[in-house]
């Protein structure tokens, strides 16, 4: 960590170095793809990108 800032990660949803998200088994979310994800309707062609980015968090808890 540089200082009281957190270090660049990048996000597994988007592919960004941003410095705010969540980890998650040691894959990073950032808050942007966060917020997408939560207010993204199942029916939105999106979600099927999501599942699978967090079926990537799940493999890396399983592992």
């Amino acid at each position: 960590m540089e200082g009281n800032r957190p270090a660049w990660d990048t996000c597994i949803v988007c592919t960004q170095a941003k410095r705010y998200g969540l980890h998650i088994f040691g894959k990073f979310v950032c808050e942007d793809c966060e917020r997408e994800m939560v207010a993204t309707d199942v029916s939105d062609p999106r979600y099927r990108h999501y599942i699978e980015c967090m079926k990537e968090i799940w493999l890396a808890a399983l592992s």
